[in-house]
């Protein structure tokens, strides 16, 4: 007894950590988790099986979707709680979005599964409402036929101290997987699918520090998995862990996407691309040569952008934005000019920032601050797409004021 107590006190004034210990035979035992190589199996799905996927458009239930038109040719129906933008608009929306946007990236994991060789259906709708998911159920059988398999992959996660969370962020960790599965298991009752699976964690056995929520959400899933056991429908729970590459853990540890540089087919612009806020950033190298700088020079012989030239900046950079409509500018304010020295260039940023019902409009170029590179701010304005027919130009009117051949 002696030795046991000893054995305790040891344990309580050790450094704190995170694991299950057990004191037996006068031994002290840690609890932990070794790797088993599992036997070659059959696959569940069926050949062509149609299968529904709530949080499809997470990073794990793409990449299934992917394995399963690849390796059993499946139909897949992807559930979305916010409808896509119309296929016929994706291409001008792709333009214009950053990589890390939402609908952009649910538009490129469409086309990829179209790549594949599927026609994939998006069902909109919230998997914690009842009428939505019969409603989802209703439009996917209408389309493919009986549904074979459900994949329930939808969750979220909000990291915190139990003290620092509220009745509101904890509901919405505990919604989709506790309400969400609850839903299914009446839109969905025993006999009527022949595999249904639900994504839990490994949190439910590493209890990570400020996930309080997301690991009982998890272990409802398995106790509800165990509950369907023997059934006519095989239940499945998966305990995933960290994804390499995708998933809620991924994403969070990978943080924002950086975007690459895109060619513009613009007069004044070269590049195309985005902040880390989502704000469109435009780029060009502007040689003194360039007519817009060395045919408007200062009585001293500066070369300068003149303020109209920041005006077609705004078009370009609206036109390359995927705004070809008229616009209104205001607030425009001339702060610094943007001159370029003989021999030299200019390099020149234009960022279209995200405002409220348009865009807040800035030029920057490279200036020398206290002997560093630097950007400087040269105008900005405010920008608003405006509902009204593009004017007409008079091309015959203005060639008869232009008497001079050049």
């Amino acid at each position: 007894m002696d030795r046991l107590t000893d054995l305790v006190i040891e344990d309580l004034l050790a450094e704190p950590s995170n694991l299950t210990a057990a004191l037996r035979g006068g031994k002290r035992y840690e609890l932990t988790w070794r790797p088993v190589k599992l036997a070659e199996a059959e696959t569940p799905v069926p050949d062509g099986a149609v299968c529904l996927i709530t949080g499809g458009f997470g990073g794990i239930g793409l990449t299934l979707a992917e394995r399963l038109v690849e390796e059993r040719g499946a139909r897949i129906a992807l559930l979305s709680r916010r409808p896509l933008p119309a296929p016929e608009a994706w291409d001008s929306y792709l333009r214009s979005a950053p990589p890390q946007d939402g609908d952009a990236v649910r538009i490129r994991a469409l086309r990829r599964l179209g790549e594949l060789g599927a026609s994939p259906m998006v069902v909109v709708g919230d998997v914690c409402n009842l009428q939505d998911m019969e409603a989802a159920r209703r439009k996917v059988e209408e389309g493919f036929g009986r549904i074979d398999v459900v994949i329930h992959a939808a969750g979220a996660v909000d990291d915190a101290p139990i003290l620092a969370k509220t009745a509101e962020s904890v509901e919405d960790v505990l919604a989709p997987k506790l309400h969400g599965t609850m839903v299914l298991d009446r839109v969905f009752p025993d006999g009527s699918l022949a595999l249904m699976v639900v994504f839990a964690s490994t949190s439910t056995v590493i209890a990570p520090a400020g996930q309080v929520d997301y690991v009982a959400a998890n272990e409802f899933l398995n106790a509800w998995a165990r509950s369907r056991a023997g059934g006519k429908t095989r239940v499945v729970s998966i305990n995933w862990g960290i994804w390499s590459d995708v998933g809620m853990a991924a994403a969070a540890l990978a943080g924002p996407a950086s975007a690459p540089e895109e060619p513009v087919d613009q007069p004044m612009l070269d590049t195309a691309t985005f902040d880390g806020g989502g704000n469109r950033v435009f780029g060009a190298e502007w040689p003194v040569e360039r007519w817009f700088l060395d045919g408007h020079r200062t009585g001293a012989g500066q070369a300068l952008l003149p303020g109209t030239g920041y005006l077609e900046l705004a078009a370009e950079a609206m036109r390359a934005q995927g705004e070809p409509g008229p616009f209104e500018i205001r607030d425009l304010y001339f702060l610094h000019p943007l001159a370029v020295a003989d021999g030299g260039s200019a390099s020149v940023r234009v960022r279209l920032g995200h405002a409220e019902n348009g865009y807040l409009f800035e030029v920057r170029s490279g200036l020398v601050h206290e002997g560093r590179p630097a950007l400087g701010l040269n105008a900005e304005a405010r920008i608003a797409p405006i509902d009204a027919p593009a004017p007409r130009v008079d091309v015959l009117g203005l060639l008869s004021r232009c008497r001079a051949r050049v």
